[in-house]
């Protein structure tokens, strides 16, 4: 089955879900981007998945800024850009109901950074 780059956030490299969106997008794709915004966001308190710990899963719209793959060999079996209708109907009904309405999204979540350590995001209303 097919799936969009993702990966958890990494205290070490990451400072915001932005960062960590970029990423992993480059480091699974070779694909270098830009963060537009947050266009789904999942919250679970007890996430059966992670051993009962709460588990946030977002989805970001990224700007390709290269459109070359270069891919993980290790992570992924394969990698190619693909129809946005292709790729739905090539995934789990559950994935899915998650990713239609996220990549048909034209505004979501744009971050503000308010401070170094701290960054708000706030819904974008066209």
């Amino acid at each position: 089955p097919w799936k969009i780059p993702g990966g958890s956030f990494d205290t070490t490299k990451d400072r915001k879900i932005s960062d960590t969106a970029i990423r992993e997008c480059f480091e699974e794709t070779g694909i270098k981007a830009e963060f537009e915004f947050i266009s789904f966001q999942r919250f679970a308190f007890r996430s059966p998945s992670l051993f009962h710990q709460p588990d946030a899963y977002y989805i970001a719209r990224l700007k390709p800024l290269t459109t070359e793959i270069k891919m993980d060999n290790v992570e992924l079996a394969e990698c190619k850009w693909m129809d946005i209708n292709e790729f739905l109907g090539q995934v789990s009904e559950n994935a899915r109901k998650m990713f239609e309405p996220a990549i048909k999204a034209t505004t979501g979540f744009k971050e503000l950074s308010i401070t170094q350590d701290q960054t708000y995001y706030i819904l974008e209303h066209e």
